[in-house]
């Protein structure tokens, strides 16, 4: 269940024309807008762990296939996080089916099964307040990103706002998605830094086994049990959570990669 506002009993959302299965995106600028994470500002080291088992995060570094492209204001274009695949790497010769770990102490926030177009999905939440010390200086650094007016998006977006979200103190969101399978885990459940969280896969939008890692800031204390998008059997309530998460500034999208280079240091 969410906590700390009343997803589940939002108020009635107008009607509007559900978007067809997999839509042609809007073509990204060729002037990408830039997420403001002050490069220059280095991240102290801190306990942050691989996100793929058995893998050194300089290695997962290594077979990075995607990078972040943020996406334009109000949008769902672009690339929200980093992607991670491979054909073969040392005597390995496919990534699938092996295990997805979690970068960070926190709980988890949500899962998805099977629902496009994150496939099966696991969330985590860890509080800024219980980041590892550089981290938390650095996401304590960040300020909070404007309400995005989502009236004229060409997602089909229920009404938002920001009273609905007004959890106390502020969360890092990791998303690990893509996963073979669905995950043993329920929202609610503690995991620590190197926990297991699922198995690397090919779910949801996906043309190729790989691990979608994504990371957002946002109001504490939320979670996301149903989110899909571009189905049409898609409900008001897993098309309201995937809004408020992917485009209404709520939840904004950091790099995910800070959070790597920070356990690499």
């Amino acid at each position: 269940q969410m906590q700390n506002a009343p997803i589940e009993t939002a108020p009635a959302v107008p009607t509007w024309t559900p978007e067809p299965a997999n839509p042609v995106m809007e073509d990204t600028p060729e002037t990408e807008p830039t997420i403001a994470l002050p490069a220059e500002t280095p991240v102290p080291a801190s306990q942050v762990c691989s996100p793929i088992d058995g893998f050194s995060i300089a290695e997962v570094n290594s077979i990075k296939t995607n990078p972040l492209k943020p996406p334009s204001p109000g949008k769902d274009d672009g690339h929200h996080g980093i992607d991670f695949s491979f054909w073969t790497f040392r005597e390995l010769d496919t990534i699938e089916g092996m295990g997805i770990t979690s970068v960070l102490d926190g709980v988890v926030a949500g899962t998805v099964n099977n629902r496009f177009p994150y496939g099966y999905m696991v969330m985590v939440e860890t509080p800024v307040d219980q980041l590892p010390v550089g981290l938390q200086e650095y996401f304590s650094s960040l300020q909070p990103s404007p309400l995005i007016d989502l009236s004229t998006s060409p997602l089909s977006c229920p009404a938002i706002g920001s009273a609905d979200f007004a959890g106390t103190g502020r969360s890092l969101y990791l998303v690990y998605a893509h996963m073979l399978d669905a995950a043993t885990l329920n929202p609610g459940d503690a995991v620590t830094c190197g926990s297991p969280l699922g198995q690397i896969g090919n779910s949801g939008d996906s043309s190729n086994a790989h691990l979608h890692f994504e990371a957002r800031l946002g109001p504490s204390g939320f979670r996301f049990n149903e989110m899909a998008h571009y189905l049409t059997d898609s409900s008001d309530l897993e098309r309201y959570n995937y809004c408020a998460w992917r485009v209404s500034g709520i939840f904004q999208l950091v790099d995910p990669q800070v959070i790597l280079d920070a356990g690499s240091q």
